[in-house]
């Protein structure tokens, strides 16, 4: 029994640096590019208080999911009109879950929603089954667009 106890803490410890050690691939931009943790703290964070799950309160932090985009050279705002109004944000996570978000949704020029790619919650990093990244968004009323684990998040636009 005590075998079985000492695998199983081993086996959790190990997925749990996994999941630390988890970086996002921005793509279908001109600039791709990988998010670390490390690219991630170079950019401006921004807090957000939201109900979870749990319907607490709870204090994110993270990056706006429209700073991430432009970092990598997505266009948005006046300069982009009809190319934002036909673009969406494909994010993926680590069990395959996937979620869109209209391009416009997130653009600060269009709307004032807040959507967030949080790294912590509460001052502290985002538990293992949730972390490294999870989107927080404002105004919504269920949370089936608050993708936890997030690996990839893609621009995608649609052509004719």
């Amino acid at each position: 029994m005590k075998n079985i106890y000492y695998l199983l803490t081993i086996a959790v410890t190990i997925i749990a640096a996994n999941v630390s050690a988890q970086s996002v691939t921005v793509s279908g931009v001109p600039k791709p590019y990988t998010l670390t943790a490390e690219v991630m703290k170079g950019l401006k964070h921004v807090q957000l208080d939201a109900k979870a799950h749990d319907e607490k309160i709870h204090h994110y932090s993270g990056v706006l999911l429209s700073d991430i985009l432009t970092k990598a050279d997505a266009i948005m705002g006046d300069g982009a009109r009809k190319k934002v109004l036909t673009s969406y944000v494909l994010i993926s996570a680590a069990d395959n879950y996937k979620i869109i978000y209209a391009l416009p949704e997130i653009d600060p020029a269009l709307m004032d929603k807040t959507v967030l790619l949080a790294d912590q919650v509460d001052g502290k990093p985002l538990p293992a089954a949730v972390g490294p990244y999870q989107v927080i968004a404002t105004g919504e009323k269920k949370h089936a667009r608050w993708i936890r684990q997030v690996k990839d998040i893609k621009l995608v636009t649609v052509t004719d």
